[in-house]
């Protein structure tokens, strides 16, 4: 039978092999991909064709996408504290080197699974935009080992209801901006594949030996609609009549804010303005302020 996705379900199993799957929220999508590279081999005299294929390194990634009903499901991301006062604080430490999850898997058919294994989520991006459903997207998923194994998947959906655009409030320095189109706050690990020389067999020889951490980029960015000068005062940092560049602009913070579900802030971000379009068509003017932060934090009620 051609399958049509009725048989899918993903879950997503942490360190500790707990489920984490029901707390990120209701699943949107998810992608895994086993990627193999070849290499063609030359030789003098060969009329310029390959005189071989050779079998180079393998990469396993995949992506996941949720509905969040709270943000609390991000502390696959981060270091998870309980303040113990019913609330939660996810940090995101320079020094931090992220969890390895023990497995992600995807049921694809009625009795075919995909898995991946000691995985890592490079980064993470939570999107609010105008009637739509809040979007939290772990956008390049990489793992050590993975393979299609005999089995499936049981998943429980979440009790509680998805995030909408209507839950949300975008701060600037804890002040509301004006009227706020869309919202997205992502963080880029930069983890990478590692590989080497391992005297594995087969395989195993082929596959990375390690997942690394990069640089922390911290990227937010909302989408304003335009009604007066507030935009370029927030990207210029300039409140004056003539609003101009300056020497040294302040830096702000941004959040997204849900109440007791859950605040995503970035901290000391400086922010420039996109461009800006005039057309002959009538229509609702935007303006994106596009940012780069030195931190973030989630908080909300446990």
């Amino acid at each position: 039978m051609v399958e049509s996705g009725l048989s899918e379900n993903v879950k997503l199993l942490d360190s500790s092999g707990t489920d984490r799957t029901d707390e990120l929220g209701f699943v949107e999508s998810a992608t895994f991909r086993f990627d193999e590279a070849e290499e063609a081999e030359r030789s003098v005299g060969s009329g310029g064709k390959p005189v071989d294929i050779r079998d180079s390194t393998v990469e396993f990634t995949g992506s996941l996408t949720f509905k969040p009903t709270t943000l609390k499901g991000l502390r696959v991301f981060g270091d998870f504290t309980d303040d113990g006062d019913g609330t939660y604080t996810i940090t995101f430490p320079g020094d931090q080197q992220l969890e390895q999850h023990n497995e992600l898997k995807g049921q694809f058919d009625g009795n075919n699974v995909f898995s991946l294994r000691d995985v890592k989520l490079d980064d993470l991006t939570v999107e609010a935009g105008l009637d739509d459903a809040v979007i939290v997207e772990f956008g390049n998923v990489l793992a050590l080992d993975g393979d299609v194994q005999d089995g499936s998947v049981s998943l429980s959906q979440p009790s509680d209801s998805v995030l909408q655009w209507t839950d949300a409030e975008v701060l600037i320095n804890g002040t509301t901006v004006g009227t706020v189109e869309s919202a997205s706050l992502s963080i880029n690990r930069n983890v990478s594949s590692e590989y080497g020389i391992t005297g594995s067999t087969g395989g195993d020889a082929r596959k990375p030996i390690a997942l690394v951490e990069g640089n922390y980029e911290f990227e937010p960015s909302i989408v304003i609609k335009v009604q007066d000068e507030r935009a370029y005062e927030e990207a210029l940092d300039d409140s004056g009549t003539t609003i101009s560049i300056q020497g040294d602009k302040s830096k702000q913070s941004l959040s997204l804010d849900f109440g007791g579900d859950g605040k995503f802030k970035f901290t000391n971000a400086k922010f420039t303005a996109e461009d800006f379009e005039m057309q002959s068509e009538k229509d609702t003017r935007t303006v994106e302020l596009s940012g780069t932060a030195e931190d973030a934090e989630v908080t909300g009620d446990i």
